[in-house]
């Protein structure tokens, strides 16, 4: 496991550790709470923005730019007045779903 980059560059040959690559996807008040909503189907800004109690929608942008950027989200836009948006995960942010199920045995274990 690499805590750093000179730890884990020898062991693999890579330029950036894995561990920080997935915590800067989901890492953030945000970002996973996003990831899991749409883990049930695309949504459109608006339900996130409802079933996100409490987020701003100039943060839910922000979250939403930065998941598409990463390969996690996909924005679909419809060609129809008004405008309609969908967002859904990829296969990338599928993939997700194992680490976030693995990541709430460890919780459901070690909680106090």
């Amino acid at each position: 496991m690499c805590v750093e980059k000179e730890i884990f560059e020898p062991v693999r040959g890579k330029d950036k550790c894995p561990i920080n690559s997935v915590l800067e996807v989901i890492g953030g008040k945000w970002n996973y709470k996003v990831i899991l909503r749409l883990n049930d189907g695309s949504k459109r800004f608006g339900e996130l923005l409802e079933c996100l109690n409490g987020i701003s929608a100039k943060t839910l942008t922000y979250c939403l730019k930065k998941l598409e950027k990463k390969g996690i989200v996909k924005k679909t836009i419809y060609p129809v007045v008004p405008a309609h948006v969908e967002y859904e995960l990829t296969k990338k942010g599928y993939e997700l779903q194992i680490l976030f199920e693995e990541m709430q045995n460890w919780g459901d274990k070690w909680e106090n």
